[in-house]
């Protein structure tokens, strides 16, 4: 089941707020199953450096977290 949209914006918060961007950037944090939240956080998440891991089951929109520039991983 796909993450909670609360509690993927506080986990991008709390990366945001417990280190610098470019330490995150390098230790790549993983987001599993983003709920619908990515996208509207794709800016932040992409700043962060951090990966969403995703199967391509239609229930988020990949293309727009790829235009965005989030890494992305296909389960």
């Amino acid at each position: 089941e796909p993450a909670d949209d609360e509690t993927l914006r506080a986990y991008v918060e709390a990366i945001e707020q417990t280190g610098l961007a470019q330490v995150w950037t390098r230790k790549r944090p993983r987001i599993e199953r983003a709920g619908a939240a990515a996208a509207e956080l794709a800016p932040r998440i992409r700043a962060q450096g951090m990966v969403v891991v995703q199967r391509p089951d239609g229930t988020l929109p990949l293309r727009s977290l790829v235009q965005e520039g989030v890494h992305l991983a296909l389960a």
